[in-house]
């Protein structure tokens, strides 16, 4: 791993460790918090961040951005559910409503929902509950594939 000139970051972070091992990945975009409360607009950037990356590494860079939205927008319709639990945990569970969402995981395809738990460091039964609380409180993300009336991005 090649850090750059002048990095002062931390590499325990593991948003840098991931962008510097997986530059395709490329670095998160920064979530708009706008009026968003100071401590949940702190969680939503260290969700969105590793949703990011967690997207970016276990279902593809196409992923990433839709992912890290996911969190954002949460932030705004639910922000008092992202201080429930680790934000790691919730950065896992937008990465898994956006494979949902596009068909990429089921137990018949080639990403069963167990092995992406295990990509991700976590179980699937974990992940089928915070899912279903984010989809409760961002209700577009109900859909298995995205509608022409919703504005999630394709």
């Amino acid at each position: 791993m090649t850090v750059p000139e002048g990095w002062d970051g931390d590499l325990d972070d593991p948003v840098a460790v991931e962008y510097f091992s997986l530059p395709e990945v490329g670095l998160p975009p920064r979530p708009c918090v706008d009026g968003v409360d100071e401590k949940i607009a702190k969680v939503v950037q260290i969700v969105a961040a590793h949703a990011w990356r967690f997207a970016g590494k276990s279902l593809g860079t196409n992923y990433s951005y839709e992912s890290a939205l996911v969190a954002e927008r949460l932030g705004y319709a639910a922000g008092d559910l992202l201080l429930e639990g680790d934000p790691i945990d919730w950065a896992r569970a937008c990465a898994w409503v956006v494979a949902d969402r596009h068909g990429l995981m089921a137990h018949d395809l080639e990403l069963p929902p167990q092995v992406l738990a295990r990509e991700m460091g976590t179980k699937e039964a974990t992940m089928a509950k915070l899912a279903e609380r984010l989809r409760e409180a961002l209700p577009t993300l109900r859909s298995r594939r995205p509608r022409e009336d919703d504005d999630w991005p394709v």
